[in-house]
């Protein structure tokens, strides 16, 4: 699966303006997130449109490693319009992971982005608070 698209919505709602950001892939998957920030809505979509220049093309399912690398790759880290940003895309790339792949989700919490779980092969492995849901356990 591949990212072929990111796209914002701005939803006027009287004083405050909501901004949703969708994300698109070549399965026909789509993603959902929310990015509202008052008064900040075109530059939320300006954010976006630059997080979208890094993605398109990328597997959706790699979410920290993404997060880290537009996170890290700002000279200027942080601030209220890119972490928002950052926030609607990550919600969006949750969104595609499918149902039935849900049960592989304590490893991408503990994996963050690696090709290996170096968490996995810990000495103390037995006695992590997600081991009784690990599916390296067999669950």
């Amino acid at each position: 699966m591949k990212v072929t698209d990111v796209k914002s919505f701005i939803v006027d709602c009287f004083r405050t303006n909501w901004v949703f950001v969708k994300v698109y892939t070549d399965e026909g998957i789509t993603g959902i997130g929310e990015a509202t920030l008052e008064y900040k809505e075109k530059s939320l979509v300006g954010a976006v449109e630059h997080i979208k220049e890094y993605l398109v093309g990328k597997n959706p399912l790699e979410i920290e490693k993404h997060w880290h690398a537009i996170y890290r790759d700002a000279y200027w880290r942080g601030g209220a319009v890119l972490m928002s940003a950052l926030s609607a895309v990550e919600m969006a790339l949750w969104d595609l992971i499918p149902p039935e792949e849900s049960n592989d989700f304590c490893h991408r919490l503990v994996d963050h982005g690696r090709a290996v779980c170096t968490a996995r092969t810990h000495p103390y492995c037995d006695q992590c608070c997600l081991n009784d849901i690990c599916p390296k356990n067999g669950v």
